[in-house]
């Protein structure tokens, strides 16, 4: 019987001051990643993609401990994206009998040399409270293996001393859907109570059982690729953090996007099949977004450093 591994393996707990209902997700669209080359003192080298933000992988680990021979990287960058320039690609490989799952998890990285895979722990500070999750990706299935991307949400109980989930929510796929196009992934966040958050983690794996000790799970060549992941908040709940600064027109040939922020901000515009249609900056002014059809609904989503709003307009 195999077994199996997975460095994401922790969950942090942390306590923070509130920030905005409709805090970001920080670099979603993964284009803050860098390749980074590591020397070990017997000469050794080791090279992985650091996601970058607060995204941590397996391949953190490696970085610390020599593994001769590699057995190779746990997520890595690739420029087949659905935007921007950058995506990540997970896969779960054979390591001489243990099972290697792809992985990738909004958390935190300090080397533990008593139990390296305890390195890496899920979770950093957020006060935030989406209605869903969103990303774009491409699936390879090995043997009905399925792909898992799991979002909690937690508050720190100062009677009982524990940590409490308030909400949570994920995605399962066995389905491949090839690598000729991207598909769109959306689930809701349910929420157990009406609490404030302190903490939020993401756990992506290309083999949904890979985050168990046993059985094991998980099957070689499984691949999992990721790209443009994002919280959407509920349109009456931005409403009154988003119209201080931002307006929306609807003209005959284009929407504009007024803004009075002196922040630069980043819009998405999907159609109604999740297909994107336009990425790029506002600034303060006017913002023009020409689209390619009328009588039909766009989807903009708009990213700041400490917010985002999401709202659907009929052009």
């Amino acid at each position: 019987m195999k077994k199996r591994i997975l460095f994401l393996s922790s969950v942090m707990c942390f306590a923070t001051a509130f920030v905005s209902n409709g805090q970001a997700l920080q670099n979603g669209d993964f284009e803050d990643i860098q390749n980074i080359t590591r020397q070990f003192p017997n000469s050794n080298t080791f090279s992985y993609d650091s996601i970058g933000s607060y995204w941590v992988t397996g391949d953190e680990i490696k970085k610390d401990i020599s593994l001769d021979p590699d057995p190779g990287p746990f997520a890595k960058d690739t420029s087949w994206a659905f935007s921007g320039n950058h995506a990540v690609v997970m896969r779960t490989m054979d390591i001489g009998g243990i099972i290697g799952t792809g992985n990738m998890g909004v958390g935190t990285y300090q080397f533990d040399a008593v139990n390296p895979f305890n390195s890496v722990k899920i979770g950093v500070p957020h006060t935030g409270r989406p209605e869903k999750f969103r990303g774009h990706y491409a699936f390879k299935s090995v043997m009905n293996d399925s792909c898992w991307v799991y979002v909690f949400f937690s508050k720190w109980n100062t009677t009982t001393n524990k940590r409490d989930t308030i909400g949570d929510g994920q995605f399962v796929s066995s389905q491949s859907t090839g690598f000729s196009n991207y598909s769109l992934f959306e689930f809701p966040i349910n929420w157990i109570n009406a609490t404030q958050p302190d903490t939020m983690g993401v756990l992506m794996v290309s083999s949904k059982g890979g985050y168990e000790l046993f059985p094991p799970a998980g099957q070689p060549g499984t691949t999992l690729v990721v790209d443009s992941c994002s919280f959407v908040y509920d349109n009456t709940g931005l409403a009154e953090s988003g119209q201080e600064f931002l307006s929306f027109q609807t003209q005959f040939d284009y929407i504009n996007i007024q803004s009075s922020s002196q922040e630069t901000m980043f819009v998405k515009v999907y159609d109604a099949a999740g297909k994107l249609i336009e990425a790029r900056e506002i600034k303060s002014g006017e913002n023009r977004f020409y689209l390619p059809a009328h009588q039909a609904v766009y989807l903009f989503n708009i990213e700041g450093q400490q917010e985002q709003i999401s709202r659907k307009i009929l052009f």
